[in-house]
């Protein structure tokens, strides 16, 4: 549960913070422009795959922002999007964002390898992910 990882301090209450959410919402608008503009390839594949969760992520900070949370925890953000918004967004989603942190962790700490096939398949997702998150954060006031 979310609460547990305020208790463990891996995420901190913090005033609510609209100007945060705003600039995390264009990072990770332009990090996907950018991604756009590059090739895919298998030699490249890992770093898409790592920059669509961080694009996801920056998006989930953006919420946690507008409701008061700074998250030191990728599982903490994800968890967050699991207690608030699964009922609006499904748990099919959630655990799709879930599935992507396994996989980026994956890359950074065992070096795994990923395929050009993965990475567009990724990417597309992404792309839906990250509009129904701009529309949780439109909803939210931003």
């Amino acid at each position: 549960m979310f609460e547990d990882f305020i208790k463990e301090g891996s995420v901190r209450r913090v005033s609510p913070d609209r100007q945060l959410a705003r600039s995390l919402v264009k990072i990770a608008k332009l990090r996907l422009k950018n991604l756009e503009s590059i090739s895919i390839m298998d030699e490249n594949s890992f770093s898409f795959i790592e920059n669509c969760y961080e694009a996801i992520r920056e998006m989930i900070d953006a919420l946690m922002a507008l409701k008061g949370f700074k998250s030191y925890s990728h599982e903490a953000s994800v968890e967050f999007l699991k207690d608030f918004y699964s009922l609006k967004i499904g748990y099919a989603l959630v655990n799709k964002v879930d599935n992507y942190r396994k996989i980026r962790n994956d890359i950074k700490y065992k070096g795994l390898l990923t395929t050009k096939k993965e990475a567009e398949e990724i990417l597309k997702n992404t792309k839906t992910i990250i509009k129904i998150l701009i529309s949780l954060l439109e909803k939210e006031g931003l």
